[in-house]
């Protein structure tokens, strides 16, 4: 894979590019993660692979936000490629004490919905699809509950987490707050 750690307010270059990451049947896909707003981050290096099962994280600074864009394409091109269901996850929605630095995703468009029972979650319901993910769940010091193996969830780490299935797309946008 690719890593920048520098992002063009336009969004004009890739954030991070992961080769191979699908195949449908004789085509290989690749991720292209890229911003079209803004970026800040005090860390920007640790955005990339982190964990032994290969989850993707991007850092970004306290009481900021990114819009993203996560594009599937033909291996080697910047050619869109429409991949008929995948899955995806987000975990670690969490917060500073006192609610601070209060964790967030804004996303739409996808076509079923997976949640821990007793989530740590605010779900917020904007219609026509919209969601907003919120943290409820102060982070434990230390990141004990950050998951490191995403086969191996613990209770915890399921309660803040979100679960997204998209049918017939190759482009999701979101913001990361």
């Amino acid at each position: 894979h690719q890593n920048l750690g520098n992002w063009k307010k336009d969004g004009s270059a890739p954030v991070l590019k992961f080769s191979d990451v699908l195949k449908e049947g004789d085509v290989n896909l690749d991720l292209i993660i890229s911003n079209s707003s803004e970026y800040h981050s005090k860390q920007p290096e640790r955005n990339g692979i982190a964990g032994v099962t290969g989850m993707v994280r991007v850092n970004v600074q306290g009481s900021t936000f990114v819009d993203l864009k996560l594009q599937f394409v033909k291996s080697g091109t910047n050619e869109p490629y429409v991949v008929p269901s995948f899955l995806l996850s987000i975990f670690d929605f969490d917060q500073s004490t006192g609610g601070r630095g209060r964790e967030s995703v804004s996303i739409a468009g996808f076509s079923k919905l997976y949640l821990a029972e007793n989530r740590d979650l605010l779900v917020q319901d904007h219609g026509k699809g919209a969601f907003t993910f919120k943290s409820m769940r102060e982070d434990i010091p230390g990141g004990k509950n950050n998951p490191k193996d995403i086969l191996h969830l613990t209770k915890e780490q399921k309660q803040i987490a979100v679960g997204l299935r998209y049918d017939g797309r190759s482009l999701v946008t979101m913001r990361l707050a």
